[in-house]
């Protein structure tokens, strides 16, 4: 190796296996993933997915039989509208437990 090459580090994820809806750590998982390495939320696309992309269904019929023909990416989809609506709540939550005023309809509708 000469002196100006740099060696490239491998930062892919290590998963062997989808998410699980039921387990709380891959909530936390994915939640580290959307803040500190969203490359990974690609990654796990396109190791798990489906290979054939929603944008390529034409008709509805189209997209509802892709829907029902991928369910690691609905559960993927479900993991990420979940964690999207039970993050804030629970932060909210945590900061009303430890005394700090928490507007709690800014948070539900925000």
């Amino acid at each position: 190796m000469s002196t100006d090459e740099v060696p490239r580090l491998n930062l892919a994820p290590k998963r062997r296996k989808p998410l699980s809806l039921w387990n709380p750590l891959d909530y936390l998982q994915l939640l580290g993933w959307v803040f500190f390495f969203p490359q990974a939320l690609r990654w796990y696309v396109e190791v798990f997915g489906e290979k054939r992309e929603l944008s390529a269904c034409k008709s509805w019929a189209e997209r509802r039989q892709w829907w029902r023909d991928s369910p690691i990416q609905r559960a993927f989809w479900m993991q990420g509208l979940l964690t999207t609506i039970i993050a804030p709540i629970g932060i909210a939550l945590i900061l009303y437990r430890l005394g700090v005023s928490v507007d709690v309809f800014g948070v539900t509708w925000g």
